[in-house]
């Protein structure tokens, strides 16, 4: 990266900059409830294990319907005695893959739908459940926003919603929903990026997410990959050293945010 190059600022929003996991029980609960029928009994029991569980959980997610995974998984550990959901990424993927790409579309619909019904009856409501982490929230709040991108598996006029709740001003064209492969499966974020840098020659990307997953395989010397220490993430992602270093995934903490929103400074690199 040279200094006359331009550089953007990626930020994956749930997890980086939203700490949404009560939205994202709340919704999927009452997702896996509507596609069981609206029965109570068609859906795990909220309580103080379930809760806890979920949290578990939370950090092997990678987009939307996964949530409705989680509540599928915790109506099983309710009702069948001595069984236990996935514990790693390798396990939960396999739990996901069994059950079909039918059910998770059926999954990705109905949790879309539930999102955009729960805004509209309730906003205020829906809204106070999505809380940004502090030290981003003031970064964003007080920071020059042009070079600045967010990505996320939530539909960008959610996301959109969220940070005018919260009174950042970031743009619409600078907010991206993770987008679909022609067989229905998202697209990877890494690719996402590629895409958007080759409109724009000469720029450069930081790419800030809370999903090891998602910073794996990087190819391209454009993006450089940073795993944020906050959010939902799982210790013996940082204990990886050997991992880490063959990634070129760099750690980074909230004292080094301000630093990262200092390199994503003018020339301005607009993508629409």
């Amino acid at each position: 990266m040279t200094h006359a190059e331009s550089v953007l600022l990626y930020l994956d929003f749930d997890g980086v900059v939203c700490d949404s996991e009560r939205e994202c029980f709340v919704s999927s609960w009452l997702t896996y409830r509507a596609l069981a029928g609206g029965a109570d009994v068609g859906a795990p029991r909220i309580n103080l294990r379930t809760r806890h569980r979920f949290r578990q959980m939370r950090p092997l997610i990678r987009s939307g319907e996964d949530y409705v995974v989680i509540q599928q998984i915790l109506t099983r550990e309710d009702a069948e005695q001595g069984f236990e959901g996935p514990a790693t990424q390798s396990t939960f993927d396999a739990y996901r893959d069994r059950l079909g790409s039918q059910c998770m579309a059926r999954y990705k619909n109905a949790m879309a739908a539930t999102r955009n019904d729960f805004l509209a009856r309730d906003k205020a409501q829906w809204l106070a459940l999505n809380r940004l982490y502090p030290h981003m929230h003031r970064l964003l709040a007080d920071r020059d926003l042009t070079n600045v991108r967010i990505l996320s598996t939530k539909a960008a006029p959610l996301v959109c919603e969220i940070l005018r709740a919260h009174r950042i001003p970031i743009p619409e064209h600078a907010v991206f929903h993770a987008a679909s492969n022609p067989d229905g499966t998202d697209m990877r974020k890494l690719d996402m990026i590629a895409g958007h840098l080759d409109r724009v020659p000469g720029t450069h990307a930081l790419f800030v997410e809370d999903q090891l997953d998602h910073l794996l395989g990087n190819a391209d010397p454009r993006i450089t990959t940073c795993l944020a220490d906050w959010g939902y993430v799982l210790p013996e992602w940082f204990a990886d050293h050997r991992l880490l270093h063959r990634e070129q995934v760099r750690v980074v903490g909230a004292d080094r945010m301000p630093g990262l929103f200092d390199h994503a400074s003018s020339p301005a690199a607009r993508i629409t």
